[in-house]
């Protein structure tokens, strides 16, 4: 089946200072797509709709030898607010992790069993690390890339996003 890029992020409103309009959400939709409502009423895709979350950076802007994702916010780590909304509209999640991948991959086994790591072992671009994960995405219908530094994104925010392209 062929895929469309049918949105992205910026076309909820206007762009926030200190985000990252540059690299705003996709949503990839094909035309089978059967959808669903949960209990929360969010939207919960079908089976056949992925996430893939890039987590593949340095930070190197946060002074730290963590990897970005794995900055601490409050209590958690960066990337757990955004699994946690994540796992609310999706079953089939990716995240994919490049420098410091061994910290994320320990993290994300431990913390979200159900949640596949899998790995850009040479960082050059989105583009790039979304052809690493093919693989991974060339069985499903839909596919959704985010950053994995989005610990803003709500699970109706992102079932929000959804519904605009189904």
């Amino acid at each position: 089946m062929g895929r469309r890029q049918v949105g992205k992020a910026t076309d909820f409103g206007s762009v926030i200072v200190g985000s990252n309009p540059a690299a705003p959400a996709k949503v990839y939709k094909c035309a089978s797509a059967k959808w669903l409502r949960n209990m929360e009423g969010c939207l919960k895709v079908s089976d056949k709709t992925g996430v893939l979350i890039m987590a593949a950076g340095k930070g190197t802007r946060m002074k730290s030898n963590l990897p970005k994702v794995l900055q601490p916010l409050l209590d958690r780590a960066m990337i757990d607010y955004l699994l946690r909304s994540v796992v609310k509209v999706s079953n089939d999640i990716a995240v994919l992790a490049g420098s410091g991948g061994e910290q994320v991959e320990e993290h994300i086994l431990k913390n979200f069993n159900k949640i596949k790591v899998l790995w850009q072992r040479e960082q050059l671009g989105t583009g790039h690390a979304v052809k690493c994960a093919a693989d991974w995405w060339q069985k499903l219908d839909d596919l959704i890339v985010l950053n994995g530094d989005l610990p803003l994104l709500t699970s109706q925010t992102l079932s929000n996003l959804i519904n605009k392209f189904k």
